[in-house]
């Protein structure tokens, strides 16, 4: 009993492609149900998925296929001292392959790819962890247009989102923030730039951490979308906000308590306002600290 639940561990560690198995009788064998992953349930009309362990649980390559015959791959990497250690390989069930990985002694190193299953290259990266401080990365549509590329330089991370045909959607400067001021350590907005198709502005605004900015947003036609006070990014909010819709109609009202940080932001107090387009209230929330104390339907 011992020995199967070492090696479920094992199997646990390796099926990175997919998110369930069922183990067999056999300590060499993998046994994989279509019912235990919804993505092989849509594709796979027959049969059960096996993988085949090669070598012993130390080391040695690990593979899981598609099929009983074992002439498509799911999966396959390879194992050192109980440790991921070279090229880790996924496909799809065209045979395209998915993703390529490299590890050394368990960790990520080098380039990670990704395609989609047309074969276009969907992401291409040097850069496994939030605090690396080295990054190259680029994205890709599935139609083979860049998607987005990101750099960063020391603790600065420096993003662009294109449109398909090339022209700059976004801008965004962030900065790794690993101080005690947030819950987590991770990135947060300096400064962001987004535009329409069309060329208007849809948001441009700066911030300084710790400090309240006013932001403002606007629908490609040039009228106001959003307006409200946040603290580092738009996702952190404090006191009053209004949203518009696209003919300048008010659309709802919401209201957060007082931020000085951006762990107070977002908690919703006082009453919400929600209007038809014809500018009518709808509904009404109320909350206290949070929590919705009354919600009720206009006539």
């Amino acid at each position: 009993m011992g020995r199967l639940q070492n090696m479920t561990n094992y199997g646990a560690a390796f099926w990175g492609c997919f998110m369930l198995f069922a183990l067999q009788t056999s300590a060499q064998v993998f046994e994989v149900t279509p019912e235990n992953t919804q993505y092989i349930n849509q594709h796979l009309e027959r049969g059960k998925l096996v993988s085949e362990l090669r070598d012993d649980l130390l080391g040695g390559t690990w593979v899981l296929y598609f099929d009983t015959e074992k002439l498509r791959k799911i999966e396959q990497c390879t194992y050192r001292n109980e440790k991921r250690h070279g090229e880790h390989v996924c496909w799809y069930l065209n045979s395209q392959m998915k993703s390529r990985t490299y590890y050394e002694n368990g960790k990520k190193v080098g380039k990670e790819t990704h395609w989609y299953e047309n074969g276009q290259i969907m992401s291409e990266t040097s850069a496994h962890s939030i605090s690396d401080t080295v990054c190259d990365r680029k994205e890709w549509y599935k139609s083979g247009e860049l998607r987005y590329t990101e750099k960063r330089d020391g603790n600065k991370r420096l993003g662009t989102v294109y449109y398909p045909d090339g022209t700059i959607k976004c801008e965004r400067v962030e900065i790794y923030v690993n101080d005690g001021s947030l819950l987590l350590p991770r990135y947060v907005l300096l400064s962001e730039v987004c535009r329409c198709k069309n060329g208007n502005t849809l948001y441009d605004y700066s911030t300084k951490a710790g400090e309240q900015t006013s932001f403002k947003e606007y629908h490609c036609n040039g009228q106001l979308k959003a307006e409200g006070q946040m603290i580092q990014a738009k996702d952190y909010k404090t006191g009053t906000w209004r949203y518009f819709r696209i003919d300048g109609t008010p659309e709802r009202e919401e209201h957060y308590q007082d931020a000085k940080s951006v762990t107070e932001t977002n908690v919703k107090t006082g009453t919400w306002i929600y209007y038809n387009e014809a500018g009518s209230i709808i509904r009404q929330e109320i909350y206290e600290k949070g929590k919705l104390l009354e919600s009720r339907f206009e006539d």
